[in-house]
C-alpha cells in the first residue's frame, strides 16, 4: 500500500520548473526562427537591389544615361527639374535588362524606391534592413513609417554633397546629400525648410541634414568657377552650408570641413576629387589646371 510520500505525480514546484524551462526553451527557439527569417529577407533584399544596380548600368552603358523612374514626381529647384523620384517598377523594369520580374521587398511586397537626378547621369536606391528603426516604403506616395528593428539603407552613383541645376545663364550649385524626399511637396525649397529630406542609418527625416539658409552654395555661371577666389568662396559656402548638420561626421563632407580656404592647393584638390566630374566638364577642367 503506497504511503502520501510514494504518490506517483510531479509537485507544483517540479511542475513550475518544467514549465519555466520549457518557456525558455521555446522563447530561444522563436527568437532564433526570427533571426533566421529576417535574415532569409534581408538576403533577398541585397539580392534585389544587386540586381537593380546591374540592370540599371547595363541600361546606361547602352543609352548613356540612367532609366525614369516610374511614375515620377519631378522635384524641382528655382522652376526647375533636380531630380525625378518614385519606384523601379513597371516602366522602368520594361526599359532594362536582367531581370525577369519587378524585385519587391519580401516583407511589405512593394517596388523599391528609385530616383535619378535630371541629366539621368545619377541615380540613388532606397531600401531597408530588418536590423534596426527605420524603414521607407512608397506606393503611390511618399510615405515614411517605423517598424522595430527596421534601419534605411542607400546605395547610389550620386556625389552625395551637392546637386546641380542649371537654368541658363545660372548654374545653381546645392548643398543636398541626398535625392530623396518623403513628402508631396515638389520644390527643393519646401523640402529642406520643412526637414523632409529622406538621408540614411540613424534617421528617417531629414532633420537638420541641410542649413535651410545655407541651401544654395552657388548661383551664378559657371564660368565664374574658372577662378580660385570663386572655388574658395564655393569651398567657404559648404562649410557654412554642412557644418552644424548631422552629416558633418560623414567622411566626404568632413573632408569639405576640415579643408582650409586659404590654402590653394587644397581648395581645387578637395573640390576636384569631390565635385569635379559632378558639377560640369568645364569645372573639371578648370580644377584639374589648379591642382596639376
Amino acid at each position: 500500500m503506497l504511503t502520501n510520500k510514494q504518490k506517483l505525480g510531479f509537485t507544483l514546484v517540479e511542475l513550475i520548473v518544467v514549465i519555466t524551462i520549457l518557456a525558455i526553451l521555446g522563447t530561444i527557439a522563436f527568437v532564433s526562427l526570427q533571426w533566421y527569417s529576417e535574415s532569409a529577407r534581408d538576403s533577398v533584399r541585397i539580392s534585389d537591389i544587386s540586381r537593380i544596380k546591374t540592370s540599371i548600368e547595363l541600361f546606361k552603358i547602352k543609352s548613356a544615361k540612367y532609366p525614369d523612374p516610374s511614375n515620377a514626381q519631378v522635384i524641382t529647384y528655382n522652376e526647375v527639374e533636380a531630380w525625378s523620384q518614385w519606384t523601379f517598377g513597371d516602366s522602368t523594369f520594361k526599359n532594362v535588362e536582367k531581370l525577369d520580374k519587378i524585385p519587391l521587398d519580401p516583407t511589405t511586397n512593394k517596388q523599391y524606391i528609385y530616383s535619378t537626378t535630371s541629366n539621368r547621369k545619377e541615380y540613388l536606391l532606397y531600401w531597408n534592413l530588418e536590423t534596426d528603426d527605420f524603414v521607407f516604403n512608397s506606393t503611390q506616395q511618399a510615405e515614411a513609417w517605423r517598424r522595430s528593428k527596421w534601419k534605411a539603407r542607400i546605395t547610389w552613383r550620386y556625389n552625395w554633397t551637392v546637386l546641380k541645376v542649371s537654368r541658363w545663364p545660372t548654374t545653381s550649385v546645392l548643398a543636398m546629400p541626398t535625392i530623396i524626399a518623403m513628402t508631396d511637396s515638389t520644390t527643393i525649397e519646401e523640402i529642406v525648410a520643412n526637414n523632409e529630406l529622406v538621408i540614411n542609418w540613424s534617421t528617417g527625416t531629414g532633420d537638420t541634414v541641410v542649413n535651410p539658409e545655407n541651401l544654395v552654395a552657388y548661383e551664378w555661371p559657371t564660368e565664374n568657377l574658372a577662378t580660385l577666389e570663386w572655388q574658395k568662396a564655393l569651398l567657404e559656402w559648404l562649410q557654412d552650408a554642412y557644418s552644424w548638420t548631422i552629416m558633418a561626421n560623414e567622411e566626404s563632407i568632413a573632408n569639405i570641413l576640415t579643408a582650409d580656404p586659404t590654402n590653394n592647393n587644397e581648395v581645387s584638390a578637395r573640390l576636384f576629387f569631390m565635385y569635379g566630374e559632378k558639377l560640369s566638364i568645364n569645372l573639371k577642367i578648370f580644377m584639374t589646371k589648379f591642382s596639376s
